[in-house]
């Protein structure tokens, strides 16, 4: 084993206990989520590279987070179930967003129907 292959090694082994430690992610889940997030690229919209790399990074996080509590709650923390809803999770993370996003106005307006019923029903 040369040098780079230890330096290598000692990075991967840094960052998986950083994953783990920081976020609760193992790291087999997080580079499927990894390659998720590469194949839904192309589901992306057009963005600054800066921007699309902070995205490309949370995305990943994300989706890894929640194949974790996917697989937690529905699959007794299966490791191939987490990794299979990481990839998928990830590599439909763009279309998933946009339309939660698109959910927003319709929550806050039934949240704000609710509240005034509640409010207005009370004099």
């Amino acid at each position: 084993m040369n040098h780079t292959d230890v330096a290598a090694n000692t990075v991967l082994a840094g960052a998986s206990g950083f994953l783990v430690a920081a976020f609760g992610l193992d790291t087999q889940t997080v580079l499927w989520a990894l390659t998720g997030s590469v194949l839904g690229v192309t589901l992306a919209p057009p963005a600054s590279r800066i921007y699309a790399m902070f995205l490309f990074v949370a995305a990943t996080l994300a989706c890894a987070l929640g194949a974790t509590a996917i697989s937690a709650a529905y699959f007794a923390n299966n490791a191939l179930s987490r990794n299979i809803c990481a990839v998928v999770l990830a590599a439909l993370f763009h279309p998933i967003f946009k339309s939660l996003i698109g959910r927003v106005p319709v929550m806050i307006e039934a949240w704000t129907a609710r509240i005034s019923a509640i409010l207005g029903g009370s004099k």
